[in-house]
């Protein structure tokens, strides 16, 4: 795992790519820019002062030679400071952190991601297909069609894409879990993103069938570095009662996780 580094990175770019959703770039050294893995994430101070006191964590969008971007949604004092920083300005950032998505599956993989929790998934398909050739394909599901973000990107990849919205404005009427393949010719490397209630669903749906897979998990978290222990979920291990998403995570296999006890 690459170690973690605690820099200023300087505010490249930062707009509202969909409704209420931010993408910001940050410059990065270059020794450190490429070592970024697709769902390692960034803890970044959203405060000038103590207030927000702790750092956020956010998932790691994209990285190229010089640059970590982020996506975010505005969702507080915190986040609603974030868009406020304009190019030039500097961020308080530790990362890269946390355990990311494999590049070797057992399996064709799928990757199946829900709302802000699509963000990690585009530099996971880039990974994967640079590495085998091929893309992987790609599920997404969001509430309306004005929130869907990096459709874009998974098609510049040659992605099989199927986006789904809640109220039907864009792409197929559902959630995730209605578009699901029923019938594979081979079972899918399910790798997921998004809110619990819906990385639940599909892992439910998951051990019906049988399905390997990891899941991304988003939580709470204060350091990012497994000391506060605040970012605890149930485990599903005799031996362990929790995991922790920064240490042991976020990326996770899905059968390590009790999705029903929280």
């Amino acid at each position: 795992m690459t170690m973690p580094w605690s820099l200023q990175a300087a505010v490249l770019a930062n707009a509202p790519i969909a409704s209420g959703i931010y993408r910001l770039r940050l410059a990065v050294p270059a020794d450190l820019a490429t070592k970024a893995k697709a769902g390692q994430f960034v803890m970044i101070r959203t405060g000038d002062r103590h207030d927000p006191l702790l750092r956020r964590p956010f998932s790691i969008h994209d990285a190229d030679r010089t640059s970590w971007s982020i996506l975010y949604r505005l969702a507080g004092q915190g986040t609603a400071w974030l868009s406020r920083q304009s190019p030039g300005q500097n961020l308080a950032v530790i990362g890269p952190l946390g355990r990311g998505f494999p590049l070797d599956t057992p399996s064709p993989p799928l990757l199946v991601g829900g709302g802000i929790g699509v963000a990690p998934l585009p530099m996971l398909a880039r990974r994967f297909s640079e590495r085998h050739g091929a893309p992987p394909e790609v599920i997404i599901g969001f509430r309306t069609a004005d929130e869907v973000v990096a459709e874009e990107a998974f098609l510049r990849l040659g992605c099989n894409l199927t986006v789904v919205t809640e109220d039907g404005s864009r792409g197929a009427q559902g959630l995730v879990t209605d578009v699901l393949p029923t019938a594979p010719s081979e079972p899918p490397f399910l790798m997921l993103c998004g809110p619990w209630p819906m990385m639940r669903a599909v892992a439910r749906i998951a051990r019906e069938r049988g399905w390997q897979g990891v899941a991304s998990l988003e939580t709470t978290m204060a350091c990012g570095i497994g000391a506060c222990l605040g970012c605890a979920v149930p485990a599903n291990d005799p031996h362990r009662t929790y995991l922790h998403v920064c240490q042991h995570g976020p990326v996770l296999e899905l059968q390590a996780v009790q999705w029903e006890n929280r």
